[in-house]
């Protein structure tokens, strides 16, 4: 382990002697020897995940992928893209002025089927799984 102060604290070292691990701090400037995936690998992908961090469109354009950065006034909901479904087929503008049809439909359903000789707990508004 490096010397970084949470390494050292006395509940962690606790827990490795519980888990069984040896441990050996490795001394301030001795990293690149000894830990070369810090220095060849992680080094480098840490600054280029800093970089990209620092480039506010992409953090924006994150945002707005996860539909979290969409005004709640609808003024962006030509945004809001759902997968599988071309865009030109989602329509949020008219929700306002959309029928109820689907309860309609079930009421017309129901009235047929409870006319026809169902079931006494049918009949009572009662729609058992069989």
């Amino acid at each position: 382990m490096d010397v970084v102060a949470f390494h050292k604290t006395p509940a962690v070292k606790a827990k490795l002697r519980v888990l069984g691990v040896v441990t050996a701090m490795i001394p301030p400037g001795c990293t690149s020897l000894l830990q070369p995936l810090d220095t060849t690998i992680n080094k480098p992908v840490k600054a280029a995940a800093r970089r990209l961090a620092a480039r506010s469109s992409l953090v924006s354009k994150a945002f707005m992928d996860c539909v979290l950065g969409i005004r709640p006034d609808g003024s962006q909901d030509d945004l809001i893209r759902i997968k599988d479904i071309p865009a030109s087929e989602i329509e949020f503008t008219r929700w306002k002025v959309a029928e109820d049809t689907t309860m309609k439909a079930e009421e017309i359903v129901f009235r047929q089927y409870a006319s026809t000789r169902a079931p006494m707990a049918c009949r009572r508004g009662l729609l058992l799984a069989g």
